[in-house]
């Protein structure tokens, strides 16, 4: 005769209770929700770094060719002689105010729009469209666009000189520091550009 051994149903049970407490632990350990936040404000940082850059191509494109493109294709930038437009990848509740959770504008500069066209059309009014050698192929926004979450909206904004100045600026969700540290003149902002000491 074989001595056969299994597990009993409590063995089982018990060896189910703990797996289960582990995993729990493990679950709070890693925290995912933190690490979709960092992983969102990682794209922030990347799409607004390579808008800089693609608005860095049409200026010198614009020089280097002579092409002739409205700066910006619609709208107006801020000026000496008249407040012009922050741009922003939604659509503002009213063109006096930023959206929630942003810092203030001066009445009448909100505008925006959802659309991604690069051809001037679209959320940044700049038409990328007619520089070759860039590869892009729509703009990029928020990965919350739109979304309100603890009393701050998130999305894209551009602002620009009359000078061909400008300036990017995101709401980013962890990283408050570097918000601060940025060198903009927004401390409640990320922001990217030449103009992020003095535009917005």
């Amino acid at each position: 005769m074989t001595n056969q051994k299994g597990f009993t149903l409590i063995e089982l049970l018990i060896v189910l209770a703990i797996i289960a407490i582990l995993a729990a632990i493990l679950i709070v350990i890693i925290n995912p929700a933190q690490i979709m936040s960092r992983g969102r404000d990682t794209q922030r940082q990347g799409d607004l770094r390579n808008l800089s850059a693609a608005v860095d191509t049409l200026i010198a494109e614009m020089s280097i060719s002579n092409l002739t493109i409205n700066w910006p294709s619609r709208g107006s930038c801020t000026s000496s002689s008249a407040a012009g437009n922050i741009y922003f990848s939604i659509v503002p509740t009213n063109s006096s105010t930023a959206p929630e959770g942003w810092p203030a504008v001066v009445a009448g500069a909100a505008t925006g729009t959802t659309s991604t066209d690069i051809n001037g059309n679209g959320w940044v009014p700049l038409d990328f469209s007619q520089v070759p050698s860039l590869n892009l192929v729509q703009l990029p926004v928020d990965p919350l666009n739109g979304r309100t979450i603890g009393g701050v909206q998130y999305a894209y904004s551009f602002a620009c000189s009359d000078d061909m100045n400008y300036e990017f600026a995101a709401k980013l969700e962890r990283n408050n520091t570097l918000m601060a540290n940025d060198g903009g003149n927004q401390p409640g902002l990320y922001e990217v550009g030449p103009g992020k000491a003095s535009l917005y």
